[in-house]
């Protein structure tokens, strides 16, 4: 009981994190809907803002790394429900733990991929070829967040799933 207890904890502390994380998505996307307005109308005018569309790439690939987690966390990821609905509530909660822990090392892996890439581009000084010349480390590192707090997200699913498991549904229902 004691573990379920520290469980809740845990899951109560990445649901926190994984908010956090979304509002850091939705962040980004005010942030590129300002800088391509703003870009647009001083194109109008006769100005170009060189770091619009560059920026606007980083911010969109960290839009989708934040909102990784809370994705994770409400499953909502693709699923043949259609497959998945088949089976019995015992079954299911089988193939979900297996679901889950194949997900966990995907992420996993991902992040181990990530942490490298980052690493060296670095240490090797790696810069974009764009206009503003940014260190490539600084947009990558919304890869490295993402990946972890999905990485924790996913840890509280399969956490969830043996919790299941271990405290079964009655199939009568």
């Amino acid at each position: 009981m004691e573990a379920d207890n520290e469980h809740d904890r845990v899951a109560h502390w990445v649901d926190r994190l994984d908010d956090i994380s979304l509002k850091a998505s939705a962040l980004c996307c005010a942030v590129i809907a300002a800088m391509v307005t703003i870009g647009i109308i001083a194109r109008a005018y006769g100005y170009a803002l060189m770091f619009s569309d560059e920026y606007s790439s980083y911010l969109m690939a960290a839009c989708a790394f934040f909102a990784l987690p809370i994705v994770t966390s409400r499953r909502e990821h693709l699923v043949a429900d259609f497959l998945f609905n088949w089976f019995s509530p015992a079954w299911q909660a089988r193939l979900r733990l297996l679901a889950d822990i194949a997900l966990l090392a995907f992420i996993l892996t991902l992040f181990a991929v990530a942490v490298r890439v980052v690493w060296v581009s670095f240490e090797d000084g790696l810069r974009s070829q764009g206009l503003m010349s940014t260190p490539m480390w600084v947009p990558q590192t919304a890869m490295l967040i993402g990946l972890l707090l999905a990485s924790l997200s996913a840890g509280c699913q399969v956490l969830a799933a043996i919790r299941a498991l271990r405290h079964p549904v009655s199939e009568a229902t």
